[in-house]
């Protein structure tokens, strides 16, 4: 059997072990030659085109592409919508994120985390050539798992315009209060937690630094007034990201 060039078994410059041994390729040749032409290796079984830089969608979909039934979910979906969170590190260093909806899956993988729940058809999207939950579900999937801090700052950077991709570009609200509160209704583990947390949410906030802010405050018994209006000397506008924080008296004291 003639043996197909790697370069043209490649999909979106992703080269799967197995296509090529389907093409006719003997194992020991196909090891010799992903490493003589410099082929970048993502995960067993999956190669990427020499000079290819490992970022996230690109593990992403080495990871799909191995193990289809795997949706890309929670931190990683929210890195593929342009959601702010808090997660450390740059996106392409952090573990990806998948959901299982058929709850089977137990193959250990060293860099992706895989959550077992269910999750509906309509749920699930095409974006970036991957298939990616939708944007309240993977709102409401933060929200159900936490922690709280990240989760909200998420919430609130999909309620409202944010600057992204390095700020060069502006990007339009992605979700409406009414879409999140019905996706935390599905009957999965952490949805009291998650809809609690989710009263707070504050569609005015403009940034991750003012949502944490906020909380810190209503953490300490306070209750601030967010987006204030005042004017200036000239008689222009102008909008505090807080004001007035008001003392919320605790039982017992």
């Amino acid at each position: 059997m003639k043996r197909t060039d790697l370069s043209a078994l490649a999909d979106g410059g992703l080269l799967l072990t197995s296509r090529a041994l389907d093409a006719g390729w003997r194992p020991a040749a196909l090891s010799r030659h992903v490493r003589s032409d410099k082929w970048v290796r993502i995960r067993r079984g999956a190669w990427a085109e020499p000079g290819s830089a490992l970022d996230l969608a690109l593990r992403l979909r080495a990871t799909q592409l191995l193990n289809p039934r795997l949706v890309v979910s929670h931190r990683s979906a929210a890195h593929l919508w342009h959601i702010e969170t808090l997660s450390a590190g740059t996106a392409d260093q952090r573990p990806l994120e998948f959901t299982d909806s058929a709850l089977r899956f137990r193959q250990s993988l060293a860099d992706a985390r895989v959550h077992r729940i269910p999750l509906g058809e309509d749920e699930i999207v095409a974006h970036s050539g991957l298939r990616v939950t939708d944007v309240p579900r993977t709102l409401a999937d933060l929200l159900r798992s936490g922690p709280r801090d990240d989760a909200l700052v998420a919430a609130e950077s999909t309620l409202g315009f944010r600057r992204v991709a390095a700020g060069t570009q502006r990007r339009p609200p992605l979700v409406t209060l009414a879409s999140l509160s019905l996706a935390l209704e599905a009957p999965l583990r952490g949805g009291p937690r998650g809809r609690t947390w989710f009263g707070p949410v504050d569609r005015t906030s403009g940034s991750p630094a003012e949502t944490i802010a906020r909380l810190r405050m209503l953490d300490a018994g306070l209750r601030p007034e967010t987006q204030v209006e005042v004017r200036g000397p000239d008689g222009r506008r102008y909008y505090l990201d807080a004001g007035r924080p008001i003392a919320v008296r605790r039982r017992g004291t």
